[in-house]
Order: C-alpha cells, then sequence, then structure tokens
C-alpha cells in the first residue's frame, strides 16, 4: 500500500486504508537536505508526525541533498479503513517522498536466494539480506556450512552482520532462517576502553585515534576458540576536499589488531556525528584473554594527510554460531 500526499499548511497531510485491523509498519521515504555548508550543520530534523490526531516527535537523520533518499519505520496499531497522516515542520529541511504501508510480520524468514555461481558439487550456496546485526535462528539439513567464507559449527543461531551475507552448506541443500530473540554478546562501551597517546573520551564515544597518534584497547574473554563478529556502533561525518560545490565525503577506518593480527575496518559516511551506523568484522579469537586494539594504520590518506578512526560507541562481541 501506497500513500498519496496532499499539502496543508506547513506541512502534508495524507490518507491510508487498511484491509484489516492489527499491527502495520509505516515506512517513511525521505530527504533530508544540509541546512547550511559546513559540516557541523549535518543534522538531523525533527518533524511532528500526527496518526489520527496523535502527535508525536519523528528524527530524520540527514541525507546530505533531498533527492538522496532513505527511509524510517514507524510501527502502529490500526483499525481496519481509513487513517488519516500529517506531516509538518519542526527543525529542519526536509522532503517526505511516499509512505509505503505494510501488515507487521513478527519473526519473518529471511529472503534466501540461491547462489549459482558458488553451487558447486557437494556445496550449495545462498544468499541471504539479513536486516539488522544479531543472532538469527537456523534449520539446516547440511553435515556443516560456512558463514561469509567462516567456517562454522552447527548450532541452533547463527550471527549475521546487517546486509548481504553468503551462506555455502556441505551436503546438504535445506536452509530456513528466521529472527530470533537471542541478545548480542559482550558489549564493550566507549568508556570502557583503555585510551593512550592522545585518543579521547568525549561525551559517549572515543575519538583523536589517528595515523599519527592515539590508541585504545579491551581484552576479551572468549569461551572458545573461533570466529568471532566484532560489530561496532559509530558516527562519521568527515569531509575533505578541494571543490567548491561537491559535498567531498571520507569514508574514515579503524585498524582493528587482535592477537597481533591487523585489518583496517572502513566505516561509511553517517552524514552526521549524531547519526549511528554499525559494521562488522570478523576476527579470530583463542579460548581465554584476547588483546584488542584500536588504531588507524594510515594505509590509505586523501591528499596525503592525516587519517582518522570515526567516532566510536561501542562494540559487540558475538560468536557466529551458538
Amino acid at each position: 500500500m501506497v500513500g498519496g500526499m496532499e499539502k496543508s499548511g506547513d506541512g502534508v497531510r495524507m490518507e491510508i486504508s487498511v484491509p484489516r485491523k492489527g499491527e502495520y509498519d509505516l515506512f517513511i521515504i525521505y530527504g533530508k537536505a544540509n541546512d547550511g555548508r559546513k559540516k557541523e550543520d549535518r543534522i538531523s530534523a525533527k518533524v511532528n508526525f500526527s496518526l489520527d490526531s496523535k502527535t508525536e516527535i519523528l528524527t530524520l537523520p540527514n541525507t546530505i541533498k533531498s533527492e538522496y533518499t532513505d527511509y524510517i519505520k514507524y510501527s502502529a496499531a490500526l483499525e481496519k479503513g481509513k487513517h488519516t497522516l500529517e506531516f509538518t515542520n519542526n527543525h529542519g529541511t526536509y522532503v517526505i517522498d511516499s509512505i509505503l504501508v505494510a501488515e507487521k510480520k513478527e519473526n519473518a524468514e529471511i529472503h534466501l536466494i540461491t547462489d549459482e555461481d558458488r553451487t558447486n558439487g557437494n556445496v550449495t550456496s545462498y544468499l541471504a539480506v539479513a536486516p539488522y546485526d544479531g543472532y538469527y535462528s537456523i534449520e539446516t539439513d547440511a553435515e556443516s556450512f560456512e558463514v561469509n567464507d567462516n567456517k562454522t559449527e552447527k548450532g541452533k543461531f547463527i550471527y549475521l552482520p546487517r546486509g548481504l551475507n553468503f551462506i555455502d552448506l556441505e551436503k546438504g541443500n535445506n536452509l530456513k532462517i528466521t529472527k530470533s530473540q537471542e541478545t548480542k554478546g559482550e558489549v564493550i562501551k566507549a568508556e570502557d576502553i583503555i585510551l593512550s597517546d592522545g585518543a579521547l573520551l568525549t561525551e559517549n564515544y572515543i575519538c583523536n585515534i589517528s595515523s599519527s597518534s592515539g590508541k585504545g584497547e579491551f581484552k576479551v574473554n572468549a569461551e572458545k576458540e573461533g570466529v568471532y563478529y566484532l560489530t561496532f556502533t559509530y558516527s562519521n561525518n568527515d569531509e575533505n576536499g578541494v571543490h567548491d560545490y561537491n559535498v567531498d565525503l571520507v569514508e574514515r577506518y579503524v585498524t582493528v589488531t587482535v592477537n597481533g593480527e591487523s585489518q583496517d575496518l572502513y566505516c561509511r559516511n553517517t552524514y552526521s556525528w549524531e547519526t549511528y551506523k554499525t559494521v562488522s568484522i570478523a576476527v579470530n579469537l583463542e579460548k581465554g584473554e584476547n588483546v584488542i586494539t584500536l588504531t588507524n594504520s594510515g594505509n590509505r590518506s586523501f591528499n596525503g594527510g592525516e587519517t582518522f578512526i570515526p567516532h566510536i560507541k561501542e562494540i559487540s562481541i558475538n560468536s557466529l554460531s551458538k
């Protein structure tokens, strides 16, 4: 179901109709323009949202330009029939593009697509798109399987990073994955990370770790040896360029070193320091204590300049299967 809109004073009003009483998800498609020329102007917009005359404030994260769209999801219990939605300005420049309305589905299966290019011999491969970083219930007839090229034990749950995942079944072809209520593993907050050499804890995130200086360190006690996912919650609003009219976004990265082995983890620009997103990296942990350090290698720099990590709010540590 897609809603049509009409202008109403300083906002827009629309009417939707649902076929039956129940829980629904409203996907609000919007664009949020910068309200100035500086990167500090890239902040979220606030919109007064009214559903059947009940009003609350929604936050619309920055998208750089109004024509660059994103969405937020709003869930509501609706009676059968027509309902009125209205959006009025609270703060910031934004455009409401459209509203998609769908019946809410709890514990829905993740859509799986057979990957013909990877399927070969005794291996059956699938593409799976995970809507969030976390544990998912898994049912399969395979003797063993790999997730994103990492071999794992059979268990009731697997950890999938948000987005596209590759799953290879060995000697099996049946696979069912559903959302799970299983919680994340250990969570390392910014204040739990030991900082040195100029690294800073500001508000609720760590920063000021660069290719020149700064380091963060924490320890993880693993119950067993194996592959684990470190999922970073971060923000990145870096801009560094020479154009007068282009927004020159920079993808910052953090160098993650686990027991002496280092990887550069790239963190896409979130268009605002107040907008946090997640990114995951697979690492090998030994049973017992593991030392993890956060630095910036400087392996890639823009115009030969100093490079920095993003703002890091927290890191969760999750075994690939359990």
